[in-house]
């Protein structure tokens, strides 16, 4: 049972893309699946609706970017296992707020290190204090080419086992070797401080 307080704060951060004509005022502040898929993954148990297009997150600074991470974390730390990794996948322009969500999702799983974009290193992994997760991979592909360099990196690997959590930057350059239950969170520019959030499932 998902966290009735989490449902809310999440809820703070949702606008639904299409209304809910039989029940306008619980549909403004739930956030809405996008199809069948995410109905269907393993992180189903993030968000509350059961019907309806689309699951978009709105902030309106960096700070509230970085509370959505913390909660997405905090939420995810308590998912069960699967049969790999739990993955997700960051994309957007530079300055979208990716790392800034990421700090935040860092924070929900109980990691004190600061997070800074590993841009320069690609990969960087992290101890997770959870009786269901043990490492946390930070993955930036903003400088990666080809699939092949990742792959050398024992990608493959790491997203076997169901251990991990890694949440990728910039995944949309590997999109290639990504695994089809993997959670894309996209980040697009409404104006200089506002941020839309969309997620779906990697298809």
């Amino acid at each position: 049972m998902v966290n009735p307080h989490t449902n809310f704060t999440l809820g703070l951060f949702c606008a639904v893309r299409v209304p809910n004509r039989h029940n306008p005022s619980w549909a403004k502040r739930c956030a809405h699946f996008q199809g069948a898929a995410i109905r269907r993954s393993r992180f189903a148990r993030l968000f509350k609706s059961k019907i309806g297009v689309g699951v978009n997150f709105f902030s309106n600074s960096p700070l509230k970017t970085k509370k959505l991470g913390e909660v997405f974390g905090k939420e995810i730390s308590k998912m069960k296992k699967g049969k790999r990794a739990l993955i997700l996948g960051l994309e957007g322009d530079l300055g979208g707020g990716k790392t800034t969500f990421l700090q935040g999702f860092a924070k929900g799983l109980g990691i004190k290190q600061k997070i800074l974009s590993p841009t320069f290193i690609i990969l960087k992994k992290l101890k997770v204090k959870s009786l269901k997760f043990k490492a946390f991979y930070h993955i930036d592909c903003y400088r990666i080419q080809k699939s092949k360099e990742l792959l050398n990196l024992g990608f493959r690997e790491i997203i076997s086992n169901p251990q991990n959590i890694v949440v990728i930057e910039w995944s949309n350059r590997i999109a290639r070797i990504l695994p089809r239950d993997a959670l894309i969170l996209k980040f697009k520019f409404i104006n200089q401080k506002k941020r839309e959030i969309e997620c779906d499932i990697m298809k």
